[in-house]
């Protein structure tokens, strides 16, 4: 009795022992469910700055180069194109200008001048906007491949292991 069961014992088993979850391991990673706002950085000897956009505002981060502290009291002038801006002190040593055309995707060449106390710099960049992706959603059909596979194999197995006793009935009468 105990030698028919084993086979059943086993499917079951293998339906059992499958991965974690719904995570299949061959497949690209997830792109990310949130948006990274866009930024550019530039630097020299004197600052480091990075501009990041904000809906309609280019937020701006100034660090002094060596040191990579923060600098207090700047004075940045922003270009693109026709477009010029002053950007303002927005809070704990960063830097804030309002800039409607960051509304618009495009590539946008930046010209920063920056002047701190008794130093100036000039710093070029660019400005890449994206525009808004779209995502779809994405099926996962794994999980119900893999249910509805280990259900067919556990009924193939109990149909055998009945068609087997079935045949050894007739075999002993």
């Amino acid at each position: 009795m105990m030698t028919r069961c084993w086979p059943l014992v086993l499917l079951i088993a293998t339906g059992l022992a499958q991965a974690h979850g719904d995570e299949v391991h061959d497949a690209t990673p997830a792109a990310l469910n949130q948006p990274v706002a866009a930024r550019a950085e530039a630097h020299s000897e004197l600052f480091e700055l990075v501009a990041v956009a904000d809906g309609q505002t280019l937020r701006l981060y100034l660090d002094a180069f060596a040191s990579n502290a923060p600098v207090a009291q700047a004075h940045i002038e922003v270009e693109t194109g026709q477009w010029k801006g002053q950007a303002s002190a927005d809070g704990a040593d960063r830097y804030a200008v309002r800039a409607p055309w960051l509304s618009q995707p495009g590539r946008y060449p930046l010209l920063l001048t920056i002047q701190a106390g008794e130093q100036a710099d000039l710093q070029e960049t660019t400005l890449h906007l994206a525009a808004p992706a779209q995502t779809l959603p994405v099926a996962n059909t794994s999980s119900a491949w893999l249910s509805l596979s280990t259900a067919g194999l556990v009924l193939a197995g109990i149909a055998g292991l009945a068609w087997h006793g079935r045949r050894t009935t007739r075999r002993g009468s």
